[in-house]
């Protein structure tokens, strides 16, 4: 709403749902996936967006989707600190149970190499990055009370996400990918 307010074209599609008609009708120059929605969804059904976005998109066009890292140390450190040790390696499976509001989703914790097989056919894959290396995901709130700390981290988050170090160490991981001519 807030894009369609500032003059911009924008939809908003569910990928577990099939494309709508309006979408199918436009060619688009960019699509972006806010955080982890592609974490719902197996390769297999990546493989198929990937389709479906080729057959929307432009020539060139940018499509920007934001995933869950797998090596987050954060998370490690909760996890072990709060004994939970079924919890401590989940993100490296490949696919687990998340429960949010008493429902069970299933989430996919997609490789570097998944995106890349599943995206193949039509786009290239031109930037890998995280999204907080240093800073600990949003559930550890407690943590937000060291405001000082949390500057320094952010810092560090900063240079590391304009180097693109370690992008999978990240409690997300941003892929850009063009759509081949």
């Amino acid at each position: 709403e807030r894009m369609r307010k500032k003059g911009l074209d924008a939809h908003i599609w569910d990928i577990n749902d099939t494309v709508p008609v309006e979408l199918r009708q436009q060619r688009y120059d960019l699509v972006f996936s806010n955080f982890s929605g592609w974490n719902c969804v197996d390769e297999q059904a990546l493989s198929a967006l990937s389709d479906e976005l080729a057959e929307c998109t432009t020539d060139k066009a940018v499509v920007v989707t934001v995933l869950f890292g797998r090596w987050v140390v954060w998370e490690y450190l909760y996890f072990f600190f709060r004994l939970q040790w079924k919890q401590i390696f989940r993100r490296l499976r490949k696919q687990t149970d998340a429960f949010v509001g008493g429902t069970t989703i299933p989430v996919w914790y997609h490789r570097k190499r998944d995106m890349q097989t599943a995206f193949d056919a039509h786009f290239d894959l031109i930037a890998h990055y995280p999204v907080g290396s240093f800073l600990p995901p949003t559930y550890l709130q407690p943590l937000n009370r060291f405001r000082g700390l949390l500057k320094i981290l952010y810092l560090f988050d900063t240079i590391l996400t304009r180097w693109r170090i370690c992008p999978d160490t990240a409690d997300h991981t941003v892929y850009v990918f063009r759509r081949k001519p």
